[in-house]
């Protein structure tokens, strides 16, 4: 389970369930635990992993007393929304100058999103996330479309984020990870098909196992 602040990451190949396992912690997905004949529910979830670390973490889930919040992965959808930068922060419950000045993009708040670039789009996610006020904060690769520049400075807001709050990250670019995450679980498996993933262990040891 997350623990109660810090960032930790999720490293593996593609379609091995990384984005899944991060749904399903941010409570936005309820697994079906293998039973593909009724609807999954969460007092199934709850059940299913008592005496495990993750019992207390779906349970808060189930009870709604853990706030969650996860940065859109396809930045481009959000350039078809008709706001500006800024009321689109705004709009994430929050106040919006502090969370675009955290990742740089004050000089674009007034412009529309469609005018935007996937760089400044990505940006734009990141700050409306920040701005939530959530215990549990999710990015599902938070660099892309990012130049260096600004991939060092989200991750360093990020950095910041994490030495008060929860945060769990899949990125695929590992020096950057190497830089934010505190631990990481690794993923491996059969592309689109099945995921395991490991226990939590230091992030240098897990990005050396994954090479």
């Amino acid at each position: 389970a997350p623990p109660s602040k810090g960032i930790t990451g999720l490293l593996g190949p593609n379609g091995t369930g990384k984005s899944t396992a991060l749904r399903i912690l941010a409570g936005v997905e309820i697994p079906n635990l293998g039973d593909y004949t009724k609807r999954p529910e969460w007092e199934a979830v709850v059940e299913h992993y008592r005496g495990t670390t993750l019992h207390a973490h779906f349970q808060k889930i189930a009870r709604g007393e853990l706030r969650t919040v996860v940065k859109p992965q396809y930045v481009d959808r959000i350039a078809e929304d008709p706001m500006t930068a800024e009321a689109y922060v705004a709009a994430g419950g929050g106040e919006a100058a502090p969370a675009l000045d955290s990742v740089g993009l004050s000089a674009r708040a007034e412009r529309p999103l469609s005018e935007l670039s996937g760089g400044e789009l990505q940006l734009a996610a990141i700050a409306r996330t920040l701005a939530t006020e959530a215990d549990l904060y999710l990015f599902d690769e938070p660099s892309g479309y990012l130049d260096i520049v600004h991939r060092l400075q989200i991750a360093r807001t990020l950095r910041r984020l994490g030495e008060r709050k929860s945060v769990l990250v899949i990125e695929h670019d590992l020096a950057l990870l190497d830089y934010l995450a505190d631990q990481a679980h690794l993923l491996y498996g059969e592309s689109s098909a099945f995921g395991v993933i490991t226990r939590a262990m230091p992030m240098r040891t897990a990005i050396n196992t994954y090479l």
